[in-house]
């Protein structure tokens, strides 16, 4: 029911290869409160800083606080591009056969029930938002009980208008801490 009522808002098509479906499910308690913060939980690369700190500041003003999952290393590497991103470090990275650090997904999640905001998301640390401001209104409103996620657009450069909407994966989610 999210995926739907997210591709409707947001004139979305998804691939067509997939079948995609509306399924009433019970309803779910949603209780009263209303959601106001959103926080993210990302991964920052010690490469690609200016696509990066592009992408960090159109979180912060849409009003998303930001915290960064890196080993010591890479965090120590990162801090001075990113003075107002709070940083968690993982203890133990798991290396790729190249020996970079890599964050497991679980980080990324404890980090998130860490945090002290409505609603937690997990985003790719490159992607930049450029939408509608009423876009993160609809997050608030749609995540009690859900999952909210979606994929990017690709443009050929930042500032760019239209692209290609990536079908091979999901670049943010959102879901009530």
């Amino acid at each position: 029911e999210a995926l739907a009522c997210y591709l409707r808002l947001f004139y979305v098509a998804p691939s067509p290869n997939l079948n995609i479906r509306e399924a009433k499910a019970h309803d779910i308690f949603r209780g009263t409160k209303t959601h106001t913060t959103i926080g993210v939980v990302t991964s920052l690369m010690p490469k690609r800083i200016e696509a990066q700190q592009a992408a960090v500041r159109s979180w912060a003003a849409a009003g998303l606080s930001v915290v960064s999952v890196n080993s010591q290393l890479e965090a120590d590497q990162l801090r001075g591009h990113f003075p107002n991103v709070a940083f968690r470090i993982v203890e133990q990275p798991v290396e790729d056969s190249f020996g970079r650090p890599l964050v497991p997904i679980q980080a990324l999640i404890q980090a998130a029930q860490e945090s002290f905001d409505d609603v937690c998301g997990i985003i790719n640390s490159d992607i930049a938002f450029v939408g509608d401001p009423s876009f993160f209104d609809a997050v608030r409103r749609e995540v009690p009980g859900s999952l909210v996620f979606g994929c990017r657009i690709d443009v050929e450069r930042a500032g760019a208008s239209g692209g290609n909407t990536f079908r091979n994966g999901y670049d943010f989610f959102f879901w009530e801490r």
